[in-house]
């Protein structure tokens, strides 16, 4: 931890605590007209209190305050706007003891000044659920909107990748109506992306098996919202019906998989100097393999963002052949592949050339990784079994690195230390 202190928990001049990180943003959050700003202050604190399957790989950086002792020092009558977490808190938390302790310890009417949206804030009726996709197939828009009984309504946007393994990679909670949000992004899509209604049970479903497959990811997924806002969305989530199930992707048998690098290797598509047509095939069957089983999941569809993968990361980490040589033709082949699914899927021209734009662009990286002289078999399944015992320094830069969002746990650790050694006082000053 570091010893930057900020607003929120800051220290006097004499180095007491200046009362509870917090209370002033709890405070601005009872301000607000809907209950969103309150939830996702809880929504926050909830997920820096609640252990991650990832902790382990992180070292020190994942020391966690304890939850209970967190959010049931918010309960003391002292503090009302922290009362106010608390409640938000006891829908958001994943653990039913300690959310049946926070509601039978506030009130909702007993809360000071509280505003008259507090007492109904977790009665909610979703208004609709969507989903927005893109003709190359990256990953899934899920858009879920609700609305409390005093006609105040939110969004929640959960984007699922499909090119790192369909999880949710990033999500976000606005104070918007579904409606207005909708056609702001309509407003805002080109024609290649495509909007339909999703049914609420399957949604619930893709998005908590998402959210399952991002947990044993590593290093995870984060940006400036996710995954702070995952309780709060797993919340929202828990209001769509049960029951629904993730329709099962194509199923590319081997029998499959080979049939379409035979048609590939028919077409002048797979015309590389140089190359075998049995080279050729076994450069294609591995990117089948990439698209099949680490990618998309489906073969024909080819991105930018599925091409960068492949040269910038997975071949040069998964893939040896007899000699470099045939390894650096990889992009050649990679350049006919796309342009041969592209024409079997119908796929704009303009589309086709960004993608095969991207080939151009990652074949230097590509090239110089696959020369690196450590590359081999045995050392990188050296780097994987660091990975799995939380030693590689490249895989873990991530939780090492401390920026402002760090401030957070300080804020909490140095708070719930002064609780301990009995530094606060009831109002919470020193």
């Amino acid at each position: 931890m570091t010893n930057r202190h900020h607003r929120r928990g800051g220290r006097s001049r004499q180095g007491r605590p200046a009362g509870p990180p917090f209370l002033a943003d709890a405070r601005e959050a009872l301000a607000e007209p809907s209950p969103l700003a309150l939830l996702s202050l809880a929504s926050t604190l909830v997920q820096a209190t609640t252990p991650q399957a990832a902790d382990r790989f992180a070292g020190s950086a994942a020391d966690r305050p304890d939850a209970t002792a967190v959010f049931l020092s918010f309960t003391d009558p002292d503090w009302p706007p922290l009362n106010a977490v608390a409640l938000a808190a006891s829908l958001l938390t994943a653990d039913d003891d300690l959310s049946r302790r926070l509601r039978l310890l506030v009130d909702p009417a007993g809360v000071e000044d509280a505003p008259p949206w507090l007492a109904a804030i977790d009665r909610v009726t979703v208004t609709g659920v969507w989903r927005q996709t893109h003709a190359l197939g990256d990953g899934d828009n899920i858009v879920i909107g609700w609305a409390w009984p005093d006609g105040q309504e939110a969004s929640a946007v959960v984007y699922i990748d499909h090119n790192v393994g369909t999880l949710v990679k990033d999500a976000f909670v606005v104070d918007e109506p579904l409606e207005g949000l909708l056609q702001a992004y309509r407003s805002l899509a080109d024609a290649d992306m495509s909007w339909d209604q999703l049914d609420p049970a399957e949604a619930r479903a893709r998005i908590t098996e998402a959210i399952g497959r991002a947990d044993v990811t590593v290093p995870p997924f984060e940006s400036d919202t996710w995954p702070l806002c995952r309780p709060l969305v797993q919340w929202v989530v828990g209001r769509l019906p049960a029951g629904g199930t993730v329709p099962e992707a194509e199923d590319w048998s081997e029998g499959a998989r080979a049939g379409l690098v035979d048609h590939f290797l028919e077409t002048d598509h797979s015309r590389v100097e140089g190359l075998t047509p049995d080279q050729v095939r076994a450069l294609a069957g591995n990117l089948v393999w990439f698209a099949c089983d680490y990618g998309p999941g489906d073969p024909l569809r080819w991105s930018p963002v599925s091409v960068e993968i492949v040269l910038n990361d997975w071949y040069p980490r998964k893939v040896f052949a007899p000699t470099d040589d045939e390894l650096r033709r990889l992009p050649e082949v990679l350049a006919g592949f796309v342009a041969f699914c592209h024409r079997t899927m119908d796929v704009r021209p303009e589309l086709t050339d960004e993608t095969l734009a991207a080939v151009q662009e990652w074949t230097p990286a590509y090239v110089e990784a696959i020369g690196r002289p450590d590359r081999s078999p045995r050392s990188n399944a050296a780097r994987l079994a660091r990975l799995a015992a939380g030693l590689d320094p490249d895989a873990l830069e991530a939780f090492a690195a401390l920026d402002d969002e760090q401030a957070l746990d300080d804020d909490l650790e140095d708070y719930y230390r002064d609780l301990d050694d009995g530094e606060l006082g009831d109002d919470g000053e020193a």
